[in-house]
């Protein structure tokens, strides 16, 4: 029998952090790319494949985040601020949601 999947705490940790700059990158360069034909910028070509990548990894965010708000009532969490926190770093906050080690404190 093969031992469940694991990382350790500090991974985890890096995890979170890389995720929630990745995703404040994201809404920063979303922000840029709605707000750039108004105020005559062009936008430069290296960044249109990561536009791209960006608003693939939103929506992808924001799914999971629909995902623990649903689950949250029924592991005893408010809704709101488990999307959000999930919404942030990503797949780890609803792996900690569904196995029960995501904690009030946290969120």
């Amino acid at each position: 029998m093969t031992k469940p999947f694991s990382l350790p705490p500090a991974a985890i940790g890096a995890i979170k952090v890389g995720a929630t700059l990745l995703m404040s990158g994201a809404i920063a360069l979303e922000s840029y790319n709605l707000n750039h034909p108004f105020i005559d910028l062009s936008m430069p070509t290296v960044l249109t494949g990561l536009v791209i990548l960006e608003r693939l990894a939103a929506i992808v965010h924001i799914v999971e985040a629909i995902v623990a708000a649903y689950f949250s009532p029924s592991h005893q969490q408010p809704p709101l601020k488990t999307a959000i926190y999930t919404f942030f770093v990503g797949t780890v906050g609803l792996w900690e949601l569904l196995k029960g080690e995501l904690q009030e404190d946290r969120v």
